[in-house]
């Protein structure tokens, strides 16, 4: 029997919590990867590209955690 609803109920599944996951540690070292890289470049166009991409990273690690913060999957 499928059960349909209504309203979608606000509940985080193992597979979601697991995408959650790979998002953030994707994005974690996407993001150190940016930082350390923009150490050892001194043009600083590309200076300027990888703060941008390191700024994207930080909002998906963001967005990650904002979400688990509020099914209290992660404190």
């Amino acid at each position: 029997m499928k059960e349909t609803y209504d309203i979608v109920p606000n509940i985080l599944t193992s597979k979601d919590v697991d995408y959650l996951s790979d998002l953030f540690n994707i994005s974690y070292g996407g993001y150190k990867s940016c930082m350390n890289s923009s150490k050892n470049v001194n043009d600083a166009e590309i200076n300027a590209f990888l703060e941008k991409v390191a700024n994207n990273f930080q909002n998906s690690l963001s967005s990650a955690l904002k979400i688990l913060k509020e099914e209290g999957t992660y404190e």
